[in-house]
């Protein structure tokens, strides 16, 4: 599962890994080799919409270029699942 359990609000798929959480991932050379991207989910809590209530999920993705590492953060929401992350 690529998202935290709701006692554990952090995963992390290391260098290497992506390819096993996303298997669907193509494994090809350069910029698309899964290898060369990290990812971190963290689950941030619950937020208010209006009258709904979602799980917000903030993810970093990071990657090697030569011998630099950069990475990006993005944040998303998904469904509550009675009351619990969608891991439980």
């Amino acid at each position: 599962m690529v998202i935290p359990t709701a006692s554990a609000t952090l995963k992390t798929i290391n260098y290497g890994s992506v390819s096993t959480a996303f298997p669907d991932l193509l494994v090809q050379g350069g910029f698309s080799d899964p290898s060369l991207y990290k990812a971190t989910i963290t689950f941030k809590g619950q937020v208010a919409l209006s009258t709904a209530s979602a799980n917000q999920y903030d993810i970093n993705v990071c990657w090697k270029d030569k011998d630099q590492e950069s990475c990006v953060i993005a944040t998303t929401l998904g469904p509550l699942v009675a009351g619990k992350t969608l891991a439980n």
